[in-house]
């Protein structure tokens, strides 16, 4: 089956009018962009973020001199170091579980057309769970590559650097790790975007675990489309770019306010429901078993018939 990547640009359009505006409500909108808030947790709610671009040697001294003072902090107080350590990755732990748990509460408020906080929280807990697990062995398989590549370019270089020079021990190392470093990067992009897009609406819809869900991804999206799959990454960086222009005016527009957690999300909720739905209105091209919107309604309907 031909799959396109910019029909489903005007549905996604469509549902994301039709689900926040016909009509408006506002209990509604405030608990979608709470689901909304929960599913984009550490991401940065999707605003765009500028790095500086300039003073690079002005800001490699500021940190040298600023590093001395910390080092000799943090060695006097070893054990608060630690224990701050401990409950800063109890914190992202939280923030994972929970973002796990609010991408099912989007999708299915999204299914039903409706604003509902506890509903899909406690009937989605299973699937929420397993993919706060399969997201931290991600995490760490990503960190522990990542520590493996980088260690290997300072083996390849160890003597160059035991001579404090820059020969070609450290050219090899360069020209090595970092293609490397870019190819496991974009890799782990490309799987973190096709469990967010696709596994998780099928874990949703088959009531599958991640690794089940892994596989009907495999056999019923991703066989025999690559090349539509190629063009489907590079609209989601061009809707990417376009979102993100429309979050900077927003912020803009808004005073800065879109930047505090949950008011932001809140106030840029269109922005939200329209990225979640352009994945979802993707896959609903695969046929009626993929399809997402109005799903939830129509097995409630048949199952009240079923009672009858």
């Amino acid at each position: 089956m031909g799959l396109s990547v910019t029909d489903p640009i005007e549905r996604a359009i469509d549902h994301t009018t039709s689900i926040l505006f016909k009509p408006f409500r506002a209990g509604k909108w405030l608990a979608l962009g709470f689901c909304a808030f929960l599913a984009h947790l550490g991401s940065g709610g999707g605003l765009p973020s500028f790095g500086n671009l300039g003073g690079r040697q002005e800001v490699g001294g500021s940190l040298k001199s600023m590093a001395e003072p910390v080092h000799t902090w943090a060695q006097a107080h070893m054990a608060l170091v630690i224990v701050l350590a401990i409950v800063a990755l109890l914190v992202g732990l939280v923030l994972l579980w929970l973002k796990a748990r609010g991408q099912f509460m989007l999708v299915d408020g999204l299914s039903h057309n409706r604003g509902e906080i506890a509903a899909p929280w406690r009937e989605y807990a299973a699937e929420g769970n397993g993919l706060f697990g399969f997201n931290l062995a991600f995490g760490v398989l990503l960190v522990l590559g990542i520590a493996g590549i980088v260690g290997l370019g300072i083996v390849m270089a160890l003597p160059d650097i035991r001579a404090n020079e820059f020969g070609s021990r450290a050219l090899l190392a360069l020209l090595t790790g970092i293609p490397l470093l870019l190819v496991f990067l974009l890799a782990s992009a490309i799987i973190g975007v096709l469990l967010h897009d696709f596994v998780v609406p099928a874990m949703y819809l088959r009531r599958q675990g991640v690794l089940e869900a892994w596989g009907t991804v495999h056999r019923e999206v991703l066989r025999g489309q690559t090349g539509t799959l190629v063009l489907y990454f590079l609209m989601k960086i061009v809707l990417a770019i376009a979102i993100g222009i429309l979050a900077l005016l927003g912020t803009c527009l808004t005073c800065c306010c879109v930047i505090l957690p949950y008011i932001g999300t809140v106030i840029l909720l269109p922005l939200f429901v329209f990225h979640r739905s352009y994945s979802l209105c993707f896959l609903e091209q695969l046929g009626e078993g993929w399809r997402i919107f109005g799903a939830g309604e129509t097995a409630e309907a048949e199952l009240g018939k079923g009672n009858d």
